[in-house]
């Protein structure tokens, strides 16, 4: 593997040209050495990993899957669009006209909410069912795709795996080594039995001493260039020499003995075989090395001495954080509490930070403090002269601004533009706090995302799979509390206590007003996810050109000049958080938000192309990630969908804002003899009430067969899957030998082809990141 670390030119000085050739030559291409072109398909992506291959394939079929989504959605947007119940004064924007809160045009005598649909007239207790069949409907393509990506993603990971040969399909990883006393040497000797050994490698405790060697080799490095431009006597050259005995006299202190790499303790090695056969015959011997049964049971020729060991596949070598493999369980434990409580602190922060904002746009009069007011004021109100007569001028300023709310913008602004000044400075605060606060969020968002990255990283997870599989969970959850939760639950109002500090919003229920308020600012929300995140990517690039002129002079070793031109990494963990993030948020409020589920359509499919983008011409070869990142997003959309059940029984339930027939009245008199108060037919806020309804009971159905299948897929059919691979696979067969087109291939024979991917060496000295110092051990 070339060293990323390039020589400083003859004069001492840093090279730009230098800095841009490192830059260029790690950048991604294919195995052919040739730029891929932006149209290749996710399978052609595979050449880089097969997680990189399976992020690609869930954004493109997620995004094909959400616009069958949005064709059933179609129908319910128009629906809702058609409505007149969004009064035009209460209107922020013009989103909330597409919601469940808009929806119906005008009431008879009877109290029959009709809706008027392009010159036909419908009955919304009649087109209410069909609304909860079309929203089953697109549950049920949803959860079609999650099955076939399941599917997808085993049958995906096994192709890539046979179609790319990695030094993973040769290594093995051994654990449970002794402390002391094991070098490599001893480690391959003991596995010559299978076949022949091409390397073998000893992970050692370097007591935290890499990064004090890595800054060492910085210093040095600009030593030499001070020497070289200012001269020994230079103050410069001096300080600097003081800095460096400082840090000699820190790393004396963590390993007074000077000891070589050799005397330091084992953590765990790595063996790579010359044969793919010889792999296959060293994991069938230790087979059962994970259990402490087969531990006691092996055989001493597979024992190192009289020890033990574990024996598992090996992850791929560009994978491994080495500096992060001597960190214990215990330790990593603490550092995970630390920052999961970190992590909900500033989830409290944001809370408040989101909460202060939604309180300042609620201190604003509305339309419920202009009805209050119309009461008792009903002759102004109807008077249509109140602007010129001088009877009026004493009333208040909110008095007016009432008056001309009920006259509406247009009428307002036409005639009256003077008098209903207060008027529309208040629809500008309305609609600028409105904004301002999901701008609000987006922000909070993206400043958890990287505070978010740095905790993650403070864990020390042993791979880089883990760690963005964690950085993953840590970014998605936020968002997504952000994003859904906070803002629903700083608009809830649970109790009537009003010296109550939090949950004393305007709302108990997802009323119309809800939806021309709470739900525009949702909607808001997506709107911006789906255009900052990309607009911050594009920018990122003239931003880094212009930092890079600004900086070059300053920069003082070629390995700083290296890094300033190094291009950035393709952040796949953050990708997958704001994905899930999109479809959470999208289908939780879609039964009453229907434009959601169109809105989310255009982020994953902007995602998937500009991600490609990024990838293919912007950002440096990742490593080769697994499997386990995709295979936990997927197993995250079932709860998806099982939120968006709820959420829809409680929406299309509610008698208030869609007129329902109940299924049965039989029903109604069994389920009140069951749950007794909890159901009542003429309550629209309980949760009996709207099950029965004919436009939540479908969804309600769809909710219990989803939890019943997840219950089992996660309980019973596991063990009896379990249960059958215990009783019908004998050992020998736990690991069967890769079937590849050249199967017979050697490692050294596909040595070169592997360097072209990245890492292809176990062994920590011929890491560019660690190389130089892991050599300053043995100096």
């Amino acid at each position: 593997m070339k060293s990323l670390q390039f020589p400083v030119t003859g004069d001492g000085k840093p090279n730009v040209s230098v800095a841009q050739q490192f830059a260029f030559e790690d950048s991604v291409f294919d195995l052919n050495g040739r730029k891929m072109p932006l149209t290749a398909s996710p399978k052609r992506l595979g050449d880089l990993g097969v997680g990189i291959q399976l992020y690609f394939d869930f954004t493109k079929i997620l995004g094909i899957m959400l616009f069958l989504m949005s064709i059933l959605a179609v129908p319910i947007i128009m629906v809702n669009s058609a409505g007149k119940q969004v009064a035009y004064e209460d209107q922020k924007t013009t989103l909330e006209l597409t919601t469940l809160g808009n929806q119906g045009n005008y009431m008879d005598a009877d109290g029959y909410m009709y809706i008027e649909v392009q010159g036909r007239v419908y009955k919304q207790t009649d087109i209410s069912l069909v609304i909860s069949l079309l929203d089953v409907g697109y549950c049920i393509v949803f959860l079609l795709f999650i099955m076939a990506f399941r599917s997808r993603e085993k049958a995906v990971s096994q192709e890539n795996d046979d179609d790319h040969i990695t030094p993973a399909d040769y290594a093995v990883e051994i654990t449970r080594l002794p402390v002391l006393g094991v070098t490599s040497k001893q480690l391959g000797d003991l596995f010559t039995q299978f076949g022949p050994v091409v390397e073998a490698a000893v992970a050692r405790r370097y007591n935290g001493v890499i990064a004090k060697y890595k800054l060492r080799f910085r210093l040095m490095n600009k030593l030499n260039f001070l020497r070289a431009t200012h001269g020994e006597a230079h103050k410069k050259v001096r300080k600097m020499k003081n800095k460096i005995q400082k840090l000699e006299a820190e790393i004396a202190d963590v390993n007074p003995d000077s000891r070589s790499m050799d005397d330091l303790e084992c953590v765990r090695g790595y063996v790579v075989f010359d044969t793919q056969a010889a792999r296959t015959a060293c994991l069938r011997a230790y087979a059962w090395s994970n259990t402490w049964f087969g531990r006691w049971m092996m055989p001493g020729k597979y024992r190192f001495g009289r020890t033990a060991l574990r024996v598992d596949p090996a992850p791929e070598p560009g994978n491994i954080l080495w500096a992060n493999l001597e960190v214990t369980s215990k330790e990593r434990f603490k550092r995970k509490l630390f920052t999961n409580i970190f992590t909900v602190l500033l989830l409290v922060i944001s809370f408040g930070l989101i909460y202060a904002a939604k309180r300042a746009q609620q201190s604003l009069p509305n339309t419920d403090d202009c009805s209050a007011l119309d009461s008792t004021y009903s002759s102004y109100f109807m008077d249509m002269n109140a602007p010129n007569d001088p009877t009026y001028s004493e009333y208040s300023s909110e008095l007016k601004v009432c008056w001309c709310r009920s006259r509406g913008w247009t009428t307002a602004l036409s005639n009256y533009p003077t008098f209903c000044s207060d008027f529309f400075l208040q629809v500008a605060q309305i609609q600028g706090l409105t904004f301002c606060s999901s701008v609000g969020v987006v922000i909070v968002n993206y400043l958890l995302k990287w505070t978010l990255k740095a905790l993650t990283k403070f864990e020390k997870h042993a791979s880089r799979t883990v760690l963005m599989r964690e950085t993953m969970i840590k970014v998605f959850l936020s968002q997504f509390l952000n994003t859904a939760a906070i803002v629903l639950l700083v608009n809830a109002k649970f109790n009537d206590d009003t010296t109550a500090s939090i949950f004393t919003g305007k709302y108990v229920d997802f009323d119309r007003s809800w939806y021309s308020s709470v739900g525009a600012s949702i909607i808001i929300m997506m709107i911006l996810n789906c255009v900052i995140p990309p607009a911050v990517t594009l920018i990122r690039a003239p931003f880094q050109r212009c930092k890079q002129r600004r900086l070059t002079k300053k920069m003082q070793t070629q390995e700083e000049l290296n890094k300033l031109y190094r291009l950035p990494r393709f952040e796949i963990a953050t990708r997958y958080a704001q994905t899930l993030n999109t479809v959470f948020v999208s289908l939780l409020y879609s039964s009453g938000l229907p434009i959601l589920i169109p809105l989310a359509t255009i982020c994953v499919l902007i995602a998937y192309w500009l991600d490609k983008y990024m990838l293919l011409r912007k950002c440096r070869k990742p490593p080769a990630y697994d499997n386990r990142i995709s295979k936990f997003a997927t197993s995250m959309l079932p709860l998806s969908l099982m939120l968006h059940a709820a959420f829809a029984v409680w929406m299309l339930g509610d008698g208030a804002t869609m007129q329902s027939n109940y299924i049965s009245d039989t029903w109604i008199s069994s389920a009140n003899s069951v749950f007794g108060s909890n159901v009542s037919a003429g309550s629209s806020l309980s949760v009996g009430d709207r099950i029965l309804r004919l436009s939540g009971f479908p969804i309600f159905v769809f909710l219990v067969l989803l939890t019943i299948g997840f219950i089992l897929s996660k309980t019973a059919v596991k063990m009896m899957r379990n249960c059958w691979r215990c009783l019908c696979c004998c050992c020998s067969n736990r690991y069967k030998v890769d079937i590849y087109p050249d199967a017979n291939a050697t490692f050294k024979a596909e040595l070169p082809r592997m360097r072209k991917l990245g890492l292809a060496s176990y062994d920590i000295r011929n890491n560019p990141q660690y190389r130089e110092a892991i050599a300053a051990f043995n100096i």
